[in-house]
């Protein structure tokens, strides 16, 4: 498993996945991929400094993709390295799944924005940094090992 932030292909596709693109300049990516597939990935925008907000795009392509180890990671970068106090998400009100998904993580439902979409509204949810459950979290393996293009490895993949 390999762990990569700032992976330009890993986030246009997470972007293409919610029908919309991708800009290194103003966007971070931090994915998860095993032999060069794309496992899942959080796409991150709209930073308003420390003790403002955030808003992240999430997608995932096979099931399981968000273990430990990017549970703590994706949470660990807005809260503690760019020390904002919320992030938000943008689902449309339809999909049922998504939505579950992101209350799953403790995501809790702010507003509804209507007609955001052409047959949809927009839901837009929030999660607190002191509601942050993956923060207590210890990663399994150990990622902090950088590769040189900018991968952190866990201890799996890196045969520790």
């Amino acid at each position: 498993m390999t762990i990569h932030v700032g992976h330009s292909d890993h986030g246009k596709k997470v972007m293409r996945s919610i029908e919309s693109a991708y800009s290194p300049v103003t966007m971070q990516v931090i994915s998860r991929s095993e032999n060069d597939e794309l496992y899942g990935g959080v796409i991150y925008e709209n930073y308003t400094g420390a003790g403002g907000s955030l808003l992240a795009h999430v997608a995932g392509f096979r099931p399981n993709w968000l273990n430990r180890d990017m549970l703590y990671i994706m949470f660990d970068y807005p809260f503690k390295q760019l020390a904002v106090n919320q992030v938000f998400l943008q689902v449309a009100s339809k999909n049922e799944a998504s939505l579950r998904f992101a209350k799953s993580l403790g995501f809790k439902e702010y507003c509804v924005l209507e007609d955001v979409f052409p047959d949809d509204d927009m839901i837009l949810l929030r999660m607190k940094r002191d509601e942050c459950r993956f923060l207590k979290v210890k990663p399994r393996t150990v990622f902090s090992r950088r590769t040189d293009n900018g991968q952190a490895e866990s201890s799996r993949s890196a045969g520790l």
